[in-house]
């Protein structure tokens, strides 16, 4: 069955609006990750009297080392930035501690840059209110030619994500399971919000899938599954792609 409930909110800390004039700051921590670590870093804050607002922390499955992101709120304390950054290297497995902001009337915002990467690589990030007026622009400007465009953004896309995840394909061991894998991802992007894959062999040119709620354009996701499936099978293949109103939802019923 497809699930459409609403998924998890996942915030990332790169901006606080701030009415309230309170003392705001980010703090970035490298460290050991380690749930001793954590609890170790939670604990000095409060120990301070700073609170600890919001943030992520992560580290890639099977390392060792990690990073926290985080806001804090220093308000009703007498400590400054620097004493916050000394506070935080003092503890056994940080490595090492970034601390500042930079505020702009109401907004605060981090002094240091830091990525946010998904599969290992660094994303360029905007929200999808701006991805839907890019996506007007485009078609205000060109027309039906934006389809080109996008598919074709798609298509290079596709062949690329075969390459970077040759290891992914080599360990799932068959192309079919590496086009779930794709799709897997493409939820993970929020490109589609959920799929259901009815049949599937490439070898017999069989890709009957479902795509529930495309959240960036149909003719760029058939471009993505087209640039997988030609480098996959190394030659060029088409989709026809069925009931697809306005793209929002497909489905992928032959491999011409």
């Amino acid at each position: 069955m497809l699930d459409y409930e609403k998924p998890f909110a996942v915030w990332i800390p790169r901006t606080v609006v701030d009415t309230k004039n309170r003392k705001l700051t980010f703090v970035g921590i490298k460290l050991e990750y380690s749930a001793e670590t954590l609890h170790a870093i939670a604990s000095a804050l409060r120990e301070h009297g700073i609170t600890l607002l919001t943030g992520m922390h992560s580290v890639e499955v099977g390392e060792r080392i990690g990073y926290w992101v985080f806001v804090v709120d220093y308000t009703n304390t007498k400590y400054s930035i620097s004493d916050i950054k000394k506070i935080l290297e003092r503890i056994d497995g940080v490595l090492e501690v970034k601390v500042g902001h930079h505020r702009i009337g109401n907004v605060v915002t981090p002094e240091f840059n830091y990525n946010v990467e998904i599969h290992f690589e660094p994303v360029i990030l905007f929200t999808s209110s701006t991805w839907n007026l890019i996506l007007r622009g485009l078609e205000e400007r060109f027309g039906k030619a934006k389809d080109v465009f996008l598919y074709f953004m798609g298509f290079e896309y596709g062949k690329r994500f075969v390459k970077i995840w040759s290891n992914v394909l080599e360990a799932i061991g068959s192309n079919e399971g590496f086009i779930k894998f794709a799709l897997e991802s493409l939820r993970g992007f929020n490109w589609i919000t959920s799929y259901e894959v009815e049949e599937l062999n490439l070898e017999e040119d069989i890709a009957k899938i479902h795509a529930i709620n495309i959240n960036i354009d149909g003719y760029m996701f058939k471009g993505f599954m087209e640039g997988i499936i030609s480098e996959l099978l190394g030659r060029r293949r088409s989709l026809l792609l069925r009931d697809c109103p306005k793209h929002a939802n497909c489905k992928i019923l032959e491999i011409l």
